[in-house]
């Protein structure tokens, strides 16, 4: 018996095309022969969950479908984007029942579990995840992925509209000792009890972050992150809410810029809500804050830290008032015991305070024994001409005007009113060039990162540029094009490559 090897070919795309939801089996998982398997499509994304180490229950990245096809002789460790990928796979730009990942309306399943961390590295090539919804309300760690340990999640970007519970972000709901390196995050973030009664119930805390959750002994360097981020706003519920972070122990922080608005009720920062125990340098952080209590601009409370070469600016509203013990500074909201704080410029516009009844200052609120050194702020923003709200205390010619800020240089040369910058001058970023630009007579200072220069140069608040690399539309580029919800002619024409010797052979 003979066999029409056309019409064999012909029927079994079109019974490939016809059953696309099964991912067709390929020759090669690892093409470029790297040790990380290629992800294509979101189908893929999401087959990763499924491929745990029968051994740890891990996510390690050592196989796809099951399979390492392709790997090294001693095996894959990780997963690598190839393409950008849509979550809105049906292209008419809103999330409903025509896109892959609905899940009734919850939206994306974050991958892996407490039991099931994800421990490898994620490699994104440059490439873009768009529009990543999640409507989970009342469901703890929200993100991406749910946990991750020891893993290496780096060089990709991401735009994100999640609603979750608690101890939650962009990225990951919960991680340790991993490192996040080079990102790009644009992120709309919320907490919702999903009608808990916290009057009822002991309602625990919103721990909610643009890009993580709560954090361990982890390594953040070299993000931009633009986030809004809101606490669920029910009563008897504290927010520790950040735009980078909810919560941070541990770790180091470098090279960092954030823009956004961060809504809560307390421990409320524009990098995080609690930070203890970190290293944090080269950060630029210009937000909108809104809490009663413990607010800061770039952390709400801090204990055992290292800070330095930070700029801040935005603004802390006045909600911040609505407790008598208000605490909340242009730096940080309330500054606990051992932490130390060098070269700071803070641009931020703070609430009027005429009784002195809240713990408001111009650097920290309530603060136990900061060390600090190389600090200055604009007192006709803060409104305030004392470093710490809790004592009243300003340090010796620390209080300048926005206008003496600009016209300061780093050059002994160029003082204005008593102040220059030279000792910022001397700061280099990880390329090794000047941190800190101080351009003409009519700007404030502005940082030098690895990413990109970023500042509020005319100190109203708003930051001067942003980076445009995830703001583009997906579908205006046809390298972004819907190449999500299946694996298409490329997986059909793997397989056919991989049976067509037994069609020969069958002929």
């Amino acid at each position: 018996m003979t066999t029409n090897l056309p019409m064999t070919i012909a029927t079994l795309v079109m019974t490939m095309a016809a059953t696309s939801t099964l991912a067709a089996p390929r020759i090669d998982y690892d093409v470029d022969d790297n040790g990380l398997i290629e992800i294509v499509d979101l189908q893929d994304l999401n087959e990763i969950r499924n491929n745990t180490t029968p051994d740890t229950n891990e996510l390690r990245g050592e196989t796809l479908y099951g399979v390492s096809d392709g790997c090294p002789a001693e095996g894959c460790s990780g997963y690598e984007l190839v393409n950008d990928l849509n979550f809105d796979t049906n292209g008419n730009d809103a999330f409903d029942d025509g896109d892959s990942y609905w899940n009734e309306g919850k939206g994306w399943d974050p991958i892996g579990s407490e039991g099931q961390k994800y421990v490898t590295e994620f490699h994104g090539n440059g490439h873009t995840l768009h529009n990543l919804t999640i409507r989970r309300p009342g469901d703890s760690f929200v993100g991406l992925f749910s946990f991750s340990e020891l893993a290496y999640l780096h060089d990709f970007n991401l735009t994100a509209d999640i609603v979750s519970g608690s101890n939650s972000g962009g990225i990951v709901g919960m991680s340790r000792q991993s490192t996040f390196e080079n990102l790009y995050l644009d992120v709309l973030i919320s907490a919702d009890k999903n009608g808990e009664d916290c009057n009822v119930n002991i309602c625990g805390s919103d721990v909610i972050g643009g890009m993580v959750g709560i954090g361990f002994d982890n390594i953040f360097k070299q993000l931009v992150v633009k986030a809004s981020v809101t606490g669920a706003n029910v009563p008897n519920v504290a927010g520790v809410l950040g735009g980078l972070a909810g919560d941070i122990t541990g770790g180091s922080i470098n090279e960092i810029a954030i823009q956004g608005v961060v809504i809560g009720s307390e421990y409320i920062g524009g990098l995080s809500g609690f930070v203890d125990g970190t290293h944090i340098t080269s950060v630029v952080a210009i937000t909108e804050l809104n809490g009663s209590n413990y607010v800061g601009g770039l952390i709400g409370r801090a204990t055992d830290i290292t800070l330095s070469n930070v700029l801040v600016s935005g603004v802390l509203n006045t909600g911040i008032g609505l407790t008598k013990e208000a605490s909340g500074g242009g730096l940080i909201g309330q500054a606990n015991s051992d932490v130390a704080i060098n070269s700071v410029i803070s641009l931020v516009k703070l609430p009027s305070d005429p009784g002195s009844d809240h713990y408001i200052g111009a650097l920290t609120g309530s603060d136990a024994s900061s060390t600090v050194s190389n600090v200055v702020w604009a007192r006709d923003l803060s409104l305030r001409d004392y470093m710490f709200g809790s004592d009243h205390a300003a340090g010796p010619g620390q209080t300048f005007y926005l206008g003496d800020i600009k016209c300061a240089s780093d050059s002994d040369t160029q003082s204005c009113n008593g102040l220059n910058f030279n000792d910022f001058g001397e700061q280099l970023n990880s390329l090794g060039e000047a941190l800190w630009e101080f351009g003409g007579i009519e700007d404030a200072p502005v940082m030098v990162l690895a990413m990109g220069t970023f500042g509020d140069k005319d100190g109203n608040g708003e930051v001067d540029d942003w980076p445009a690399t995830i703001n583009q539309d997906p579908r205006s580029n046809s390298g972004q094009a819907n190449k999500s919800d299946s694996s298409g002619l490329g997986g059909v024409f793997y397989l056919l490559l991989f049976l067509v010797p037994f069609v020969f052979r069958r002929h």
